[in-house]
């Protein structure tokens, strides 16, 4: 059958995932397997990658600790954040004022990622810190009352064609 958009980068995502966890690893006999979670965090990167035209850090050298996933030269720094429960999650002593957080989510049938909103960090650092979900202290914020992509791509100058696809989706 016709692969699916995460079918079709998934094999891209986990090498980048791969090289990213054992770049600092000399021997291969040490070598750690990428887990799902991480591949998916890479989607998120991938996908805003393709819309906007910033290339993906493929080694992971802008990441470090608390790091961050792209540097556009209009807005800053961008850092993609993937979750599974409609909340944009930033963890305690993670959260960067400096930074601006995009929020990726799989679609309904997971065929696909869809980007459904950002918020600045400055914003995320300001919301009291909860055990959410479980026992993980976070910065908390609803996917529903994130600012709408189309904002962040007109501050980014994203050409109309490169996200129009996206249109219909974005909230």
């Amino acid at each position: 059958g016709i692969m699916n958009w995460i079918e079709k980068n998934w094999g891209r995502a986990v090498e980048i995932g791969n090289i990213r966890t054992n770049i600092h690893r000399g021997h291969s006999s040490q070598r750690i397997l990428v887990k799902d979670h991480d591949i998916y965090g890479v989607l998120g990167e991938i996908k805003f990658s393709q819309i906007t035209g910033l290339p993906v850090d493929e080694r992971g050298l802008l990441q470090g600790d608390n790091g961050v996933d792209f540097i556009c030269p209009k807005v800053g720094n961008i850092d993609v954040k993937f979750s599974n429960i409609q909340y944009l999650l930033i963890e305690e002593g993670h959260c960067r004022t400096d930074v601006i957080y995009v929020l990726a989510e799989p679609t309904k049938d997971r065929d696909d990622l869809e980007l459904m909103g950002w918020e600045y960090g400055e914003v995320m650092y300001e919301l009291r810190p909860s055990a959410f979900p479980k026992h993980i202290i976070n910065h908390v914020m609803m996917d529903s009352i994130l600012k709408k992509m189309d904002v962040l791509w007109d501050k980014m100058d994203v050409s109309t064609e490169a996200h129009a696809s996206f249109f219909g989706r974005d909230r």
